[in-house]
């Protein structure tokens, strides 16, 4: 372990010290884990994620004046102006936003 001096506080760790790696080989030692059983566990997560991935981007976006909703009673002028900016914006760059995934407009 080595503490950082350009980064108070934080903590850089070599491979052979890191807990991680120590836990590791602890558990390998024991029987109780193994390189097959790291790569099932690697293919099994790699599979979860894609899966995760996959169902998030079919998911629907809120719109994105929701932001702009549910804090003030009245809007204001600041944000009113940043919410027609981002519409420009968006008109604008459309191309470049996943709009078929957006929710329609609360109002």
């Amino acid at each position: 372990m080595v503490v950082d001096p350009h980064h108070r506080g934080e903590v850089t760790w070599g491979d052979k010290d890191h807990p991680i790696s120590r836990f590791k080989r602890y558990i390998t030692e024991r029987g109780w884990w193994s390189e097959s059983d790291e790569k099932e566990w690697q293919s099994e997560s790699r599979k979860n994620v894609l899966t995760a991935f996959e169902k998030a981007e079919k998911t629907k976006l809120a719109h994105y004046h929701d932001m702009f909703e549910g804090v003030y009673e009245n809007l204001p002028e600041k944000l009113r102006r940043q919410r027609a900016e981002l519409d420009q914006h968006i008109e604008e760059y459309k191309d470049h936003y996943p709009m078929d995934r957006i929710l329609p407009k609360n109002s």
